[in-house]
């Protein structure tokens, strides 16, 4: 008698990422393609360029490296713990290790309690008002 072990193919696991949605408000969990990561990251974040601020050991949020050169009268924002955004935010893990982006730590309830959302109204009157750390 023989047997015969057939294995199903493996799914990669797919890297997961916390988008900070400035048009809808809301922080929920995506996934993030490993095969081309900054291609993602651009898609989720609807820009061409982006830079990280380091918010933990582990975690960086990706942010629109241009959104200042490039907003307008309806640009939203968004700020974490008093540091103001323009457009989306990524949250990424980051292996400090050997450089490559990984599951973030922080968890989306954690984050939420974390991010307000604003107009640009509202964030020139907080910079009046010497309310932005920026």
């Amino acid at each position: 008698m023989f047997l015969s072990l057939q294995s199903k193919p493996i799914k990669p696991k797919e890297m997961k990422a916390i988008l900070i949605d400035v048009i809808n408000e809301n922080v929920r969990m995506v996934e993030v393609d490993d095969k081309d990561i900054l291609h993602s990251w651009y898609k989720h974040l609807g820009c061409q360029c982006v830079d990280h601020v380091d918010i933990s050991s582990h975690d960086s949020i990706m942010v629109d490296d241009n959104g200042l050169l490039t907003m307008d009268w309806k640009s939203k924002f968004f700020s974490y713990m008093g540091s103001v955004y323009c457009g989306n935010g990524l949250v990424v893990g980051v292996n400090y290790r050997n450089g490559n982006s990984v599951d973030p730590c922080i968890s989306v309830e954690e984050l939420r309690t974390r991010i307000k959302f604003h107009s640009r109204v509202s964030v020139q009157l907080m910079s009046m008002r010497g309310e932005i750390n920026n």
